[in-house]
């Protein structure tokens, strides 16, 4: 789960990369690269959720809780207490 996020998330930000080396290069602000960063930072943020629920067992528990209304998801403890 959290490689599947982390490559998201370079993915999306690869735009916001590529626009700060062209700026300071250039010295101006390319504003086709400016909207596909703003765009590729937003999708980044949507896809996530769909990454979490995929891969994500404990996350889907609790999803269900909070959207049923039952107690929330509290895996059982099988180790020894710790302080």
């Amino acid at each position: 789960m959290l490689i599947g996020v982390v490559v998201v998330f370079l993915i999306s930000h690869s735009v916001l990369i590529a626009d700060t080396i062209y700026n300071l290069w250039f010295m101006s602000l390319s504003p086709t690269l400016v909207l596909v960063s703003n765009f590729m930072y937003a999708l980044n943020s949507a896809i996530n959720f769909p990454i979490y629920v995929l891969t994500g067992k404990r996350f889907r528990e609790e999803v269900k809780s909070l959207l049923c209304g039952r107690a929330p998801y509290l895996p059982r403890n099988t180790g020894p207490p710790t302080t």
